[in-house]
């Protein structure tokens, strides 16, 4: 806007017209020894919010451009956040400046904290903003290397994103200890590993298994899989159970469901992570391990192929394998559905409309 518009002169004068005391109730004298000269503008030449804004503005940009100034005033606000009253002040709980004593409380107080000191709500911003936090408020204290402005706002933004995929590697030690109570907070299953972790995770892992057959399998073990929620009414049973790994990538939970005189069972991936859409390149690689087992689907198509997105939507395929349908789609994530009693909506035999 420029400097000369009258809307832009009709709010600076807005801001100019609300008092600002801060001289008048602090005594320069009684400010610390340590206490950042970079601060004492906003405290004791601020008369209106006009003159404040412009002040934290001014430093905002020198804390962003100054690595020595950056580091000055995080060593100060680590050192006079020491104390647990001061937490407790703050609106913090569970957590006594050094460590923390009741998981419970912490994560919900600081969550709280930051979404009502949060310039915008949406969980981006939030995971941001609270990345920056842990060490603005000396919870997780990281080395004064990397105690820059912008590295801790890109961490920020790095763990955001990593928290909807399996894995974040990382060689950056402080980023690893505030990912890792972030994601434990926010109730993330997403590993954080640093490279040397990862190479032997792969070495190891159990995401490896890409037999269609072998999964399926697994439904004729169903009795010795072990529960991890199951739910019983008059009219409907649902159970879910852990497979012994993860197959083609995507699933790792066999589910039981009857209602109405059906069961219908199906695969799925229990994984508690930030809710993102499937991506094109999960579902061609799922699909095609699944042609390459079933062979051509209902509609006579076998690799999948990047016409089948339609404006950001994928209709799913559908096999009929002897009695057996084989129904897949991605409306609430990867689930690979199948029965003897599923109809499909494509089979040349029933008809089949999936209710909305």
């Amino acid at each position: 806007m420029p400097s000369d518009d009258p809307v832009y002169q009709g709010i600076r004068e807005s801001f100019r017209a609300i008092p600002i005391p801060f001289a008048s109730l602090i005594n320069p004298d009684d400010l610390p020894a340590n206490f950042p000269e970079d601060m004492r503008p906003l405290l004791l030449e601020s008369t209106n919010m006009l003159d404040f804004m412009e002040a934290m503005l001014n430093l905002t940009a020198g804390l962003s451009e100054e690595q020595p100034k950056f580091k000055r005033l995080l060593q100060y606000l680590h050192g006079s956040l020491s104390q647990q009253d001061v937490y407790e002040k703050l609106g913090i709980t569970g957590y006594d400046g050094k460590v923390v004593k009741d998981w419970d409380a912490f994560a919900k107080s600081f969550k709280q904290l930051m979404y009502e000191r949060s310039h915008k709500k949406d969980l981006y911003n939030l995971f941001t903003d609270m990345q920056y936090a842990l060490d603005i408020y000396g919870i997780v204290k990281g080395k004064p290397k990397k105690q820059r402005f912008m590295s801790l706002i890109n961490d920020g933004k790095h763990t955001y994103y990593a928290g909807h995929a399996h894995v974040l590697v990382t060689s950056d030690a402080d980023m690893i200890a505030k990912t890792k109570m972030l994601y434990k907070i926010w109730g993330i299953a997403t590993a954080v590993f640093t490279p040397e972790e990862f190479k032997r995770f792969l070495a190891s892992s159990d995401f490896k298994n890409d037999s269609v057959k072998e999964l399926f399998e697994q439904f004729d073990r169903a009795n010795e899989l072990p529960i991890i929620y199951e739910k019983y009414g008059l009219d409907e049973i649902f159970v879910r159970k852990e497979l012994d790994q993860w197959y083609l990538g995507e699933f790792n939970v066999l589910n039981c469901a009857s209602a109405r005189g059906n069961t219908y069972y199906y695969f799925s991936q229990d994984f508690p992570k930030i809710i993102s859409p499937t991506l094109t390149v999960e579902l061609e690689r799922t699909v095609n391990l699944l042609s390459d087992h079933f062979g051509v689907d209902e509609l006579g198509r076998a690799k999948f192929d990047r016409k089948e997105m339609e404006n950001g939507e994928w209709k799913g395929r559908e096999w009929r394998v002897g009695e057996m349908g084989v129904l897949f789609h991605a409306k609430q994530g990867l689930m690979l559905f199948f029965s003897r009693r599923l109809r499909l909506r494509n089979s040349p035999v029933v008809s089949y409309k999936r209710k909305e």
